[in-house]
């Protein structure tokens, strides 16, 4: 078996273990599940692992991942959908649960735990490094994958937003040549992230711990953060 076709099947494998709608708590803190790969999607299977409809009766339900065949990106704060997609080179927000993702990490969190972030943390690799010391801090075991939120000002933002052409063959073109990229300055912005030592290639991104979209304040802009400048006076939510 080639290196590629072990990766396809290796996530099949974290489908069938992890696929489900519930989300329940277990030991004292929210469970995180998964379906789907960001492995696969890099050898080229863009199809559709879930339903999002399927959690839509689900209270306190948290969620990111890309829409289907990466057509944008996919935010559910408290059951409440913002779909980034893009029309006419701007982006649009809705709410709609008629979506059909490629790959989806959730959790249901019905109790936070507010902390204020430190000045000193400002960009992503802070808010990684200390994400995983307030966690512990709190009581959280972060050799489990947990959720988290953010609710800040950046002085500058860089996101992206999926927008792979309905037309385009998977392989035919680097996946991340159809991210169409953005920035936000001086906005309130509310962040969903997930943080793991153990799922890279999974649900976290290569030679990261946290996998983190953003809604803005008025809800015109949504999309996965790549890089940010907070400033200072944001909170941290852990979960209960």
């Amino acid at each position: 078996m080639n290196h590629s076709a072990l990766l396809v099947a290796i996530s099949s494998l974290t489908l069938g273990a992890c696929a489900g709608p519930a989300a329940e708590q277990t030991s004292g803190q929210p469970e995180v599940k998964w379906i789907g790969a960001s492995s696969a999607l890099q050898n080229g299977d863009l199809s559709s692992k879930t339903d999002l409809k399927n959690f839509s009766h689900l209270p306190h339900f948290y969620a990111l991942g890309p829409v289907e065949r990466m057509g944008g990106e996919i935010t559910v704060f408290d059951s409440m959908p913002a779909v980034a997609t893009i029309q006419d080179g701007k982006i649009h927000v809705s709410g709609s649960w008629d979506q059909k993702p490629p790959l989806l990490v959730y959790s249901q969190v019905a109790h936070w735990h507010e902390v204020k972030l430190p000045d000193q943390v400002r960009n992503l690799a802070d808010v990684e490094a200390y994400v995983a010391e307030a966690a512990q801090d709190h009581g959280i075991d972060t050799s489990k994958p947990f959720a988290f939120r953010l609710h800040a000002t950046p002085t500058r933002m860089q996101f992206h937003v999926f927008n792979m052409p309905a037309d385009a063959q998977p392989g035919d073109k680097p996946l991340g040549s159809y991210k169409t990229h953005w920035e936000a300055r001086n906005e309130t912005i509310d962040f969903l992230g997930f943080y793991s030592r153990s799922h890279e290639s999974v649900f976290i991104p290569k030679n990261a711990t946290t996998h983190i979209h953003m809604k803005s304040a008025d809800g015109a802009k949504a999309g996965h953060v790549d890089s940010l400048d907070l400033q200072p006076g944001g909170l941290l939510y852990l979960p209960e």
